[in-house]
C-alpha cells in the first residue's frame, strides 16, 4: 500500500511514496502547511509498525525517519506553522507523544507516565493537541470446575496465553504493554504456571522472545527472537527447562509454529514478498511449504494437513487455509483470527466479522477441523453466530480523550529542549480521573473531553482511506468527525472542538451513517 496524490478531479494522479514490500504500507499521510512534504506512518515487511516517516510530495526520494529511532509509530501530526511535528511513538515500551522540531531536530518526549497516550490532533491555533488516553493491564485467569482464579504472575503485563495439550500447563508472555493487534509485539519472558496448583515459573530467565508456540507432544518449545542486530531468529526449548534454548541455525524469519513430524514452518522474506518455509529443528530440510506469497503464517491446524495464513485473494487479502498437498485454500475472512484449541474441538473466531473485544468459540463435530464456511468466507457476526454451538465472549476497553496544551516558552520553568526552548510536560498517570484531580497526577490545564463510548482510538483519516481501525478522526476547522466501524458501514460522530479553556460543556455532537471516513463537515451534515 503506497501513497499517491492528485487533483480534486484525479487528473495528474502521481506516486509520493512506495514501500519496496508486498506486505509493508504507508498509512495515515498528512500534508505539511506549505504542501512540500507528506507525513506519514508504515508497517513494514514483518507486519509491525515502523517509526513515522517524511517524504517529499513530488516523490523524489524515499524521505527519511521521523520520532525515536527503531521505535514503533502509529500516528502523526503537524503543527499549524510547519515547525514541529507530534507523534505517538512506542519508545521505552508505552505509547507516549513525543514532538521534534522539523527538518531537523531531535525526538523530544511530551508525555510521560503509566497511562498510554494514541493518536494526535492539533488544535487550529497550535496551542494544545487532542489525545485518546488509556491504562491497560492483562493477566490470564483460568475457569473450570474449581471457579476463576489468576495463574499468572502480578508483575507486568501477561499475553498469549497457550495451554499444553494435556491442558496441565498454560504459557505465557509477560510484558511491559499490553499488546495491540496490528503492531509488533514486545520481547518478553515466557512462563509456564501449573493449572492446578498455579505455581508459575520462567521457561528461559532472561531470554526475551517476540512469539512462540508449543509442540503437538508438549514437549518443546519454539520462540522468535531479535538478535543483537534486530534480525528474527528461530530457537528451540525444552519445557520442562532441562536445557537452555537452542538456535535453529541459518534461519531467518517470523510467524515460527510446529508442522507435521516436528518441523517448523515460519515466515520468510524475500524481496518484496514473504513466503511460508518449513525447516527441521537442526535446520537442514529448509523448503516452501506454499508456493503462494503469504502476508502473515497463522497456524497449522491440529492434524498438521492445513496451513492457516493471511494472503492475497481475488484481487483483496483474506485469511485462508491452505490444504498442505497441495489444492485451492479455503477462505474464512476477511482479517479473521481463527485459534484451534488445544485439543483441537474447537476453533475459536475474532476480528475481521467479529467487532473487536468479542471472540466465538466454536465447537467442531468429531473428525472435523472446520466448521461449516459459506463461500468466500465469513461476511458478518450473524453467519459465526449461527454456528452450531457457539458461544460469544465479550471483552469492553474504555478510552478517554485529554486536550493537553502545547508547551509555551516560559523563563525558568519546565524543561529546556535541544533548540533552548522551555516547555511543560504534563504528568498523565491515569486516564479516568476528573481533570484537575491531584490524586490522579492529572495536570489542571490537562482537559478531559466528554466519554464518547468504549474502546475509542484516534486516528487521522484521509477521504478514500480505509479505516482499518475501530474509530477515527478527522479535524476539520473545529471539528473532530469520529468514524466508527470497519469500511464500508461507518458511523460518523463529529464533536465540536471549543476554543482552549472553555467549559466542557461548550461540546455538541452530531450522528451520521456512511461511508464517510475523513468525513468533511458538509458530508457529515453541518
Amino acid at each position: 500500500m503506497g501513497i499517491r496524490t492528485s487533483g480534486i478531479g484525479g487528473e495528474g494522479e502521481r506516486e509520493v511514496y512506495l514501500p519496496t514490500n508486498e506486505r509493508a504500507g504507508a498509512h495515515r499521510p498528512v500534508a505539511s502547511p506549505d504542501g512540500k512534504w507528506v507525513l506519514l506512518t508504515e508497517i513494514g515487511a514483518y507486519g509491525g509498525w515502523e517509526p513515522c516517516r517524511v517524504v517529499p510530495i513530488d516523490g523524489s526520494s524515499a524521505g527519511f525517519n521521523v520520532g525515536p529511532p527503531r521505535a514503533q509509530c502509529t500516528f502523526a501530526a503537524w503543527s499549524p506553522d510547519g515547525k514541529w511535528i507530534y507523534l505517538t511513538s512506542k519508545a521505552g515500551g508505552l505509547f507516549h507523544i513525543w514532538r521534534q522540531r522539523f527538518p531537523d531536530g531531535e525526538p523530544q518526549q511530551f508525555t510521560f507516565g503509566l497511562t498510554e497516550e494514541e493518536g494526535v490532533a492539533m488544535a487550529p491555533d497550535g496551542r494544545s493537541i487532542v489525545t485518546a488516553v488509556g491504562l491497560q493491564s492483562a493477566s490470564v485467569w483460568v475457569h473450570d470446575a474449581k471457579g476463576e482464579r489468576q495463574i499468572s504472575v502480578l508483575e507486568g503485563n501477561a499475553a498469549i496465553p497457550k495451554f499444553t495439550p494435556d491442558g496441565r500447563k498454560r504459557c505465557y508472555l509477560t510484558l511491559k504493554a499490553v499488546p495491540i493487534f496490528g503492531s509488533n509485539r514486545d520481547p518478553g519472558e515466557i512462563w509456564v504456571a501449573d493449572v492446578n496448583s498455579g505455581l508459575s515459573e520462567p521457561l528461559a530467565p532472561g531470554f526475551p522472545v517476540l512469539d512462540y508456540d508449543i509442540s503437538p507432544d508438549g514437549k518443546q518449545v519454539v520462540l522468535e527472537a531479535l538478535d543483537a542486530a534486530g534480525t528474527p531468529r528461530i530457537w528451540l526449548a525444552a519445557l520442562d527447562r532441562r536445557s537452555p534454548p537452542q538456535q535453529v541455525p541459518g534461519i531467518e524469519g517470523r510467524n515460527a509454529v510446529f508442522g507435521q513430524n516436528g518441523e517448523i514452518l515460519f515466515r520468510h522474506v524475500e524481496g518484496p514478498y514473504g513466503f511460508a518455509y518449513r525447516v527441521r529443528p537442526d535446520g537442514t530440510g529448509l523448503r516452501k511449504a506454499l508456493e503462494q506469497p503469504i502476508l502473515y503464517l497463522a497456524s497449522v491446524s491440529p492434524d498438521g494437513q492445513l496451513i492457516q495464513a493471511w494472503a492475497s485473494h481475488s484481487g483483496n487479502t483474506a485469511v485462508q487455509s491452505f490444504p498442505v498437498g497441495g489444492g485451492p485454500p479455503v477462505v474464512i475472512g476477511g482479517n479473521t483470527v481463527r485459534k484451534w484449541s488445544s485439543s483441537g474441538d474447537a476453533l475459536w473466531i475474532s476480528s475481521g466479522a467479529v467487532p473487536e473485544g468479542v471472540t466465538y468459540i466454536v465447537p467442531l463435530p468429531p473428525g472435523k477441523i472446520l466448521p461449516p464456511i459459506p463461500p468466500g468466507g465469513f461476511r458478518s457476526e450473524q453467519e459465526i453466530a449461527r454456528l452450531p454451538g457457539a458461544r460469544m465472549i465479550d471483552r469492553t476497553v474504555q478510552r478517554n480523550l485529554y486536550r493537553i496544551p502545547i508547551p509555551q516558552r516560559a523563563a525558568g520553568r519546565g524543561r529546556r529542549g535541544p533548540h533552548g526552548h522551555s516547555f511543560l510536560i504534563p504528568a498523565i498517570v491515569q486516564a479516568n480521573g476528573a481533570p484537575g484531580d491531584n490524586r490522579t497526577g492529572i495536570r489542571h490545564d490537562v482537559e478531559k473531553l466528554p466519554a464518547i463510548g468504549a474502546d475509542h482510538e484516534f486516528e487521522s483519516c484521509t477521504a478514500g482511506a480505509l479505516c482499518s481501525r475501530a474509530v477515527g478522526v478527522h479535524r476539520v476547522g473545529n471539528w473532530c468527525t469520529w468514524v466508527s466501524g470497519n469500511s464500508p458501514a461507518h458511523t460518523t460522530r463529529r464533536y465540536y472542538f471549543p476554543a482552549p479553556n472553555s467549559v466542557v460543556g461548550g461540546f455538541s455532537q452530531d450522528r451520521v451513517s456512511g461511508p464517510t471516513c475523513g468525513a468533511r463537515p458538509q458530508d457529515a451534515g453541518a
